[in-house]
């Protein structure tokens, strides 16, 4: 009887054993410049709604469809192509618009109608974005788009096409490097920065920065923010 119950216990290991081997057995496959890729440095990827991945690479702009690619760069005889290659972020909004961040180029707004790109321009006049290093964009539960850039961040108002800055009652935001937007599930839109996070409350118009402390074990455990998530 010992020995029956000996040679199950050896079966039901081998087969756990095996099944745990099988679940490990992860395959993955390349897309790189040999196959139709505009450069093998990605800096942000996107699925949109239609399916389609856009990669941001530091030359060009690629969609991808599963078989081909079709690579968008800045063609300084077309106002209607990216204002730079290298793209450091994408954004699909509620309306199924794509939103291109870019470093040199500011914004660009990818017209799927015309396969071609609206640009909005950086620089101080009136309704520009402040800078043209474009970090991350993110949409808020209104429908308007934050831009993270290394002069703060900027708030485009798609339907008008006015750019303005965050409107605050308390707490203060100088103009630093932004580095990621993220909007939570209470509509908080928290920034990251290199001197830490900070939390933006649409509400009360207030803003909560947080950073490393080394005399608080529960704080950040660096000022170094790149991205957010919620789980």
């Amino acid at each position: 009887m010992r020995t029956k119950y000996s040679i199950l216990l050896i079966i039901c290991t081998i087969l756990l054993t095996s099944q745990i081997a099988a679940q490990e057995e992860i395959n993955f496959t390349a897309l790189t410049t040999k196959n139709g890729l505009s450069s093998n440095t990605v800096n942000t990827i996107l699925k949109d709604r239609f399916g389609l991945m856009w990669f941001g690479t530091d030359d060009g702009l690629d969609r991808f469809d599963g078989t081909n690619f079709t690579i968008y760069r800045h063609n300084p005889l077309n106002p209607s192509s990216l204002r730079s290659n290298e793209i450091l972020s994408l954004h699909e909004d509620k309306e199924g618009n794509l939103w291109v961040g870019t470093s040199g180029g500011s914004l660009s707004l990818y017209d799927r109608k015309k396969d071609a790109f609206i640009n909005f321009p950086s620089g101080n006049g009136t309704n520009a974005i402040s800078n043209n290093v474009i970090n991350s964009i993110c949409s808020d539960y209104l429908g308007k788009i934050w831009l993270a850039h290394y002069n703060g961040v900027s708030i485009l108002d798609p339907t008008t096409k006015t750019v303005s800055k965050i409107p605050l009652v308390s707490g203060s935001f100088p103009e630093k490097p932004c580095l990621f937007l993220f909007e939570d599930s209470r509509h908080f839109m928290w920034i990251g920065t290199n001197q830490g996070a900070f939390r933006y409350d649409p509400k009360t118009k207030s803003i909560t920065q947080f950073q490393h402390n080394n005399q608080d074990p529960s704080s950040l455990p660096d000022n170094n923010i790149k991205t957010i998530a919620e789980d």
